[in-house]
């Protein structure tokens, strides 16, 4: 690599960890989102708050109705994502007609984001050190941060 201004070199530093992180982050919500079953976040959406724990006291009865108001606030956000009807699903759309659930959405996004920030890394790291050091680094830095330690 050539010599270059400390700005730049900055930059370039910036942009590979910006890949690492991009990386790890889809790979951990690949691994996280796509194992969540949509039929238990529809049961959960639709328990009753009056439903829980009738026989409990007072005290550990609300405390049990807040956790599961939460708990359905977060669902209600998730389910979309993982139902695939983030986008809607009007019968008319392109997308609703090659795919009536529209669920590999979130799995493709998070996979694209992935092998674009794998790709992108090495790219960096060539102008900062030798092609073979980019090449191992890279390699080394996506197992570690983008694979192993999201799966952990």
């Amino acid at each position: 690599p050539r010599a270059l201004r400390f700005d730049i070199w900055l930059l370039y530093v910036g942009l590979a960890f910006c890949c690492v992180v991009c990386a790890a982050l889809a790979a951990g919500l690949t691994l996280g989102l796509t194992s969540i079953e949509e039929f238990e976040m529809r049961v959960l959406i639709n328990h009753l708050i009056e439903e829980v724990e009738p026989g409990a006291t007072p005290s550990f009865r609300e405390l049990a109705q807040r956790k599961l108001m939460k708990d359905q606030k977060c669902a209600t956000r998730i389910l979309p994502l993982i139902s695939g009807n983030y986008f809607g699903s009007r019968r008319e759309s392109c997308a609703h007609k090659l795919d009536p659930s529209n669920q590999h959405y979130l799995l493709v996004t998070l996979l694209l984001l992935n092998a674009t920030a794998n790709e992108a890394l090495p790219l960096f790291l060539d102008q900062l050190v030798p092609g073979w050091v980019a090449c191992l680094l890279s390699v080394t830095v996506v197992l570690f941060f983008g694979e192993i330690i999201p799966s952990a």
